[in-house]
């Protein structure tokens, strides 16, 4: 009974995360991989409610499946995007290497009753002990290599931090049942794991979809519009030298798709990653720049991160410190965060914050 009301309650919470995220407008690296989490947690609450209720018989089917070893590289794939980081396909490979090379040994072990009857225990022990190891590594390594949370926006910083707990309270979990597996106290596939993992399960589908669910609330705002008047507009009308036009629009697709990410918001941010990043040459982007927003590359860039810094003052729950704010929103220190704010809104931010306020 306890399964099925987690099954339940679980499924019908990355439904409907998923469905949430179907009405976010401009969708970014941590969106995506929020959809991807809901749809990979969906599967696996699939797979144990058909192998454990409706095909009881083949239970082990479900209790030796490796999903468990995906949600550690989730977490480290969430620290990335929030920091603004690229994801690569070389590191998702790596990252995914361990899980699929539990596909192979589930499938071997679900395929050869000689092999399940012979190696059922050790098998359970290597996968069980590698998820908690996964569980226990991930977020401590992402916790000592991540900065001290100024990047992160206040709604991601929490998903984040608890994110950390949940694996955290999980590898817990899963490494005490392995170690009670090889002292003989128990069996590190014991059907009481089971209630634990999948309400936890529960738990980490509510991140998602609360996530997910603040981004519809308040979605993410470029507003490119106060610089070019009309996104429309084609910013090649004067010819770019050298490029043929459908080059251009494939260029322009992939500026205006890259800002969208806010990739600028990292303190690291530069004209050089970002040429390097897209395959275009620092000079095309300039120029870009100049027909598009008819203003200096730098100089758009700070008036975008300043745009969303008044976003944030803005926010009556704004709970940030000035350098806090300004390494968020991409400024080294805080004299170029003011001087630039000032320069753009005329005003310190501190001051419009105090007007933003009494509104």
């Amino acid at each position: 009974m306890i399964f099925t009301f987690l099954y339940c309650a679980a499924s019908i919470t990355c439904l409907l995360g998923l469905q949430v995220s179907y009405y976010v407008n401009q969708k970014t690296v941590m969106d995506r991989l929020a959809q991807f989490f809901l749809l990979t947690l969906l599967v696996h609450i699939c797979h144990a409610a058909i192998f454990r209720d409706l095909l009881p018989g083949l239970i082990y089917v479900d209790r030796s499946a490796p999903f468990g070893l995906m949600y550690g590289p989730f977490l480290y794939f969430a620290y990335r995007a929030i920091e603004q980081k690229a994801i690569t396909a070389k590191q998702v490979l790596l990252h995914g290497l361990p899980f699929l090379i539990g596909l192979i040994g589930h499938f071997v072990f679900i395929s050869s009753y000689s092999f399940r009857m012979e190696y059922r225990s050790e098998y359970y022990l290597v996968l069980y002990s590698l998820m908690g190891l996964s569980w226990f590594f991930y977020p401590v390594g992402v916790f000592i290599i991540s900065n001290n949370g100024a990047n992160r926006a206040r709604l991601e910083r929490r998903i984040y931090y608890y994110s950390v707990i949940l694996i955290l309270v999980s590898s817990i979990f899963m490494l005490t049942l392995v170690l009670n597996r090889m002292m003989e106290k128990g069996s590190a596939d014991a059907p009481s794991s089971g209630a634990t993992i999948f309400f936890i399960m529960l738990l980490g589908s509510l991140l998602g979809y609360n996530y997910l669910l603040g981004r519809l609330r308040k979605p993410l705002r470029l507003e490119m519009q106060s610089f070019t008047g009309d996104l429309n507009v084609d910013p090649f009308e004067r010819n770019l030298t050298g490029l043929t036009y459908a080059e251009q629009q494939g260029i322009k697709l992939k500026i205006i798709d890259y800002l969208v990410e806010k990739s600028y918001l990292d303190t690291e941010f530069s004209i050089d990653k970002m040429s390097k990043l897209l395959n275009v040459s620092k000079p095309v982007i300039q120029q870009f720049f100049k027909l598009h927003f008819n203003d200096s590359f730098l100089k758009v860039i700070n008036a975008l991160r300043i745009k969303e810094a008044c976003i944030y003052l803005s926010d009556e729950a704004f709970d940030m410190n000035i350098e806090e704010l300004a390494l968020h929103c991409g400024f080294n220190s805080r004299a170029s965060f003011y001087r630039n704010f000032n320069q753009e809104m005329g005003c310190s931010p501190i001051e419009f914050r105090e007007k933003s306020v009494m509104k």
